[in-house]
């Protein structure tokens, strides 16, 4: 039984490594020096983000599949009725759900990692340590900094949000154990390659809420509910299936959920990325 484990174990971790390889490049590693925080390089950091989330979500589906989770049934507990227009738009469920949990919180200056008042005491001083932070971060081995800085913010972000998106059912049925999990519980942060693959998608988040924090007034996030008119001005849909079912039925687009929320900064609106469904199919689960 032991040794059945650890065949598991090593091959599962063989295939983190594959796929890693396919997803290597990190899209936030630019070397382009920015000066000072506009709206054009926040929709940068925020298409970053998005495929840094796109590649985890990848990996993580890839282990469920290995691990013979039922699919159906698990994005379905994430986005409840949806009628999915595409055979493989499930996908953008379990995006939904890495995105809402690694984004909770992102009004507050630090993710409430810990407690903290700058924004209000000092704004424009914690608008540039925000913006010095995001410079230093983007470019840096996320492995480094959080081994050298254990006790900083973005280091407890890391172990807080891994515990919220691999919960111990799922981290053993991929590996057998829940040993990450022990590891987290106790401040140490993993070595494996599914958790340096955490890393690439925590630091992605990481900067772009430092990012949104180095503007006065900062940027704002926002989410679209469910049921709502789809609209082009102020949202993206991920699935060209889904429009395209609502232009052939003749019908209005509404949202079906969430995948990445939108910001709002100065005068300019970054789109909120939604998966849309056809208001006739939408009826029939109501």
């Amino acid at each position: 039984m032991l040794a059945q484990t650890t065949l598991k174990k090593e091959k599962l971790e063989k295939r983190v490594r594959r796929l890693e390889q396919k997803l290597a490049k990190d899209p936030l590693a630019d070397p382009a020096v920015d000066l000072s925080p506009t709206p054009q390089l926040l929709d940068y950091v925020v298409l970053g983000a998005s495929e840094a989330s796109r590649a985890f979500t990848k990996l993580l589906t890839s282990l469920m599949k290995e691990s013979k989770w039922d699919l159906d049934a698990a994005a379905n507990s994430i986005e409840p009725n949806v009628n999915y227009v595409g055979k493989m738009d499930k996908k953008f469920a379990f995006e939904s759900y890495v995105n809402h949990r690694m984004l909770n919180g992102f009004e507050s200056e630090n993710f409430f990692v810990s407690s903290g008042l700058s924004t209000v005491i000092d704004p424009e001083k914690n608008s540039k340590e925000c913006f010095k932070e995001f410079q230093e971060l983007r470019s840096a081995d996320a492995w480094h900094v959080v081994t050298s800085n254990p006790q900083s913010n973005f280091s407890k972000y890391c172990l807080k949000r891994f515990m919220d998106v691999v919960h111990p059912k799922m981290e053993e049925s991929f590996f057998g154990n829940t040993d990450h999990r022990k590891q987290v519980l106790s401040s140490i942060h993993p070595k494996s390659q599914f958790y340096q693959s955490f890393l690439k998608l925590a630091k992605a988040m990481w900067i772009l809420h430092r990012l949104a924090f180095s503007f006065e007034p900062n940027a704002r996030i926002f989410q679209v509910q469910r049921n709502v008119e789809f609209s082009p001005s102020y949202m993206e849909s991920v699935s060209r299936s889904g429009e395209a079912d609502c232009e052939i039925s003749g019908v209005t687009c509404k949202v079906g959920f969430t995948v990445m929320p939108g910001f709002r900064v100065e005068k300019t609106i970054i789109k909120c990325q939604v998966y849309v469904v056809s208001s006739s199919k939408e009826a029939e689960h109501s």
